[in-house]
């Protein structure tokens, strides 16, 4: 792999409390963080707002890899493109496989990037039922959890209810393995700086399934209406 760190997952902390989940840092090559975080895709996103599976989210999101295989690249420089390849690598799938216990080797792979900024926020939830694992890697170089955007590992589906909080720093990532009890949660961002949260997620699917959310084209899917209704309401309001 050329941006990621092998070695990355052997040193991880996994815990098996509240559910099976675990820190990954100093999880890129020397120097790639540096240029990840600075080519951080700031293009062809999408709102994604609203509620449903009993949760509330507001966020923007783009498509870089469909579970279909298709890749979006546009606009991507070169670190992200050799980022991109790592994780669609048998080498990746088989570290954080090994790591979290479980075959990843069959699982539909789906790659997005997130754009947290002021009140965006995730509700507490345990993910669909097709989520094998999800693996999220962050971007900033700063950032305080007093403002919210630092992911909560919970006990339960209380916020409050918090058994760790991560905050999201260029090089850390956190992976979890989805249950019946696997709750988190991204707390609203409270900045009036223009601060934003960067992130990816790597979500791996139950091998057949599809994601709900990106259509084969990369763009929002039908049931995603209520997102594009709301951000035209925003613009009114403005």
């Amino acid at each position: 792999m050329k941006i990621l760190r092998a070695d990355s997952f052997e040193r991880a902390r996994l815990q098996n409390l509240p559910f099976v989940w675990g820190v990954i840092d100093d999880l890129f090559m020397p120097a790639e963080g540096g240029r990840l975080a600075a080519s951080f895709p700031n293009t062809g996103y999408q709102l994604v707002a609203g509620s449903g599976g009993g949760k509330r989210y507001r966020y923007e999101s783009r498509c870089l890899v469909a579970t279909s295989g298709r890749l979006f690249a546009d606009g991507l420089s070169e670190s992200w493109r050799d980022l991109i390849s790592d994780l669609r690598t048998d080498e990746y799938r088989q570290a954080l496989g090994g790591l979290l216990g479980i075959d990843l080797s069959t699982c539909e792979l789906e790659v997005t990037a997130h754009l947290y900024g002021a009140a965006a926020h995730l509700d507490p939830h345990t993910d669909l039922v097709e989520k094998v694992a999800t693996h999220v890697l962050y971007f900033n170089k700063s950032w305080e959890c007093s403002v919210g955007g630092c992911i909560q590992i919970l006990n339960s589906r209380n916020l409050d209810d918090s058994a760790a909080s991560i905050p999201p720093l260029i090089g850390s990532s956190v992976a979890l393995v989805r249950s019946a009890d696997s709750w988190h949660a991204v707390p609203g961002v409270q900045t009036t700086d223009g601060m934003v949260r960067r992130s990816l997620t790597v979500t791996f699917f139950s091998a057949g399934s599809k994601t709900p959310m990106w259509t084969g084209s990369g763009k929002l899917r039908t049931a995603a209406l209520g997102s594009r209704l709301m951000a035209a309401l925003e613009r009114l309001q403005t």
